[in-house]
């Protein structure tokens, strides 16, 4: 048997008829209306696959945030049909509260696996990390092809991150569910180089398992560039005449924003203004920070509705993309496509091996800051808040590597080529070993 590989999907777009195949199944504990990153980009994808003419149906959560209420059992939405699951409801008040949640909606999916459309490709996302098992029991029990898309590598990131102890009995459980669920797919699906390599790790030598490179995205019909002049965020807030350099998106531990609001400390004699736009486990913390050290130049900002996005965007002269070193390699930030469709020159504060840094750098759309060094992201902000002329091309660069590699038509193109190289294969033993 083969090594696990690695490749990038093609993405020259399939004829019509050629993917006159089975049906899609999609299982991702957040779709629309439940906005957030995944919820964003699964619903993207699903709807783009209905868009191609694919029969499609996903699976998923009643809405647990982001203010959004209990919706009707099955919703049809862009030509995707989005089937909810009972669970319970307990809300993100408390870490027992998501577990129980997180737990009755696992065994209901569980038990909704003999209702799946018959012989269809099953597409599972890793968040929560459960949802391949699912579709790995699916496969084992019915034959239906696997594809698990990576988001996050469990269970490494939770252990790097401090959620789970190394060895631990929660560490232990969820590593044999991820064999077991490597172990069953036919594709595996990441969004970055690193990430690849992480995958591959995962592969005694011999195992056989594709392992396909497909970038997150953006939407260009939803984001462009815009003067930041011309965003209303940008008026109402007063942030017109300072640099602003923004970081919006998940305030949580693996951003590494310590490091962030330290340079903030070292550059209050300066002209710059940073926004923090979201919520997160860690803002409290954040902000508390910001109030003892009296970081007058730090605001931070509500999270915005996916349509807003385009003027939340363009309300800075720079992005930041920050991912701690622990993380690098176990996840690929998404903001990163917006980012760059906004044509903004990105600030990647994180190791140079990492997916986004490496972008940055062959694109030449930004610049790349080692993690906790806030010395040399001061260094990088005063170089771009005093050469505008640099500030401008990096985002021209920006715009231009987004459309070049990063829009959503382009990926829906490559999730088509790997769906159907599974559109008439054969149930048989020719599965991965995971180590």
């Amino acid at each position: 048997m083969r090594k696990a590989s690695t490749l990038v999907a093609p993405t020259k777009p399939l004829r019509a008829d050629a993917m006159a195949s089975r049906p899609v199944v999609i299982l991702c504990q957040f779709l629309f209306p439940e906005m957030n990153a995944t919820g964003e980009l699964l619903t993207s994808l699903g709807t783009g696959l209905a868009g191609r003419g694919m029969t499609v149906t996903a699976y998923a959560a009643q809405p647990s945030y982001f203010g959004v209420t209990r919706v009707v059992p099955r919703l049809e939405h862009d030509g995707m049909v989005i089937r909810r699951l009972w669970s319970t409801h307990l809300g993100r008040r408390s870490k027992i509260a998501r577990i129980i949640d997180g737990a009755t909606f696992m065994l209901r999916m569980i038990a909704e696996i003999p209702r799946f459309p018959r012989g269809a490709v099953v597409l599972a996302v890793t968040n929560p990390p459960l949802l391949p098992f699912v579709g790995a029991l699916r496969r084992l029990l019915y034959g239906s092809p696997l594809v698990i898309i990576v988001h996050d590598v469990y269970p490494e990131i939770a252990v790097r991150l401090g959620a789970l102890k190394k060895n631990g009995l929660g560490h232990r459980s969820l590593r044999l569910l991820d064999r077991f669920s490597l172990s069953q797919a036919d594709t595996i699906v990441v969004l970055g180089r690193d990430m690849a390599s992480e995958l591959a790790a995962k592969f005694k030598p011999g195992g056989h398992c594709p392992i396909v490179t497909i970038p997150n995205w953006a939407d260009p019909t939803r984001i462009s560039p815009m003067p930041k002049a011309s965003s209303p965020i940008a008026q109402r807030e007063g942030l017109l005449g300072k640099f602003v350099v923004q970081y919006s998106g998940n305030l949580g531990m693996s951003q590494g924003l310590e490091t962030v609001l330290s340079a903030a400390e070292k550059l209050l004699d300066a002209d710059v203004l940073f926004t923090l736009v979201g919520d997160g486990t860690h803002a409290s913390a954040l902000k508390e920070t910001v109030e003892r050290e009296q970081l007058t130049n730090v605001r931070f900002l509500a999270r915005v509705e996916p349509t807003r996005l385009a003027d939340s965007l363009a309300a800075c002269d720079a992005a930041l993309v920050s991912l701690s070193a622990s993380a690098v390699g176990l996840s690929v930030p998404s903001k990163f496509y917006g980012i760059l469709a906004s044509g903004r020159p990105v600030i990647a504060v994180m190791p140079a091996h990492g997916e986004v840094a490496r972008s940055v750098v062959e694109h030449g759309c930004g610049v790349v800051v080692p993690p906790n060094d806030p010395a040399a992201l001061v260094t990088a902000i005063r170089r771009l808040s005093a050469d505008h002329d640099l500030v401008r091309r990096m985002g021209v660069n920006a715009r231009v590597a987004f459309e070049r590699l990063y829009t959503r038509e382009r990926a829906l193109a490559a999730y088509e080529r790997v769906l159907a190289t599974l559109r008439k294969k054969p149930v048989n033993s020719d599965t991965a070993e995971a180590l």
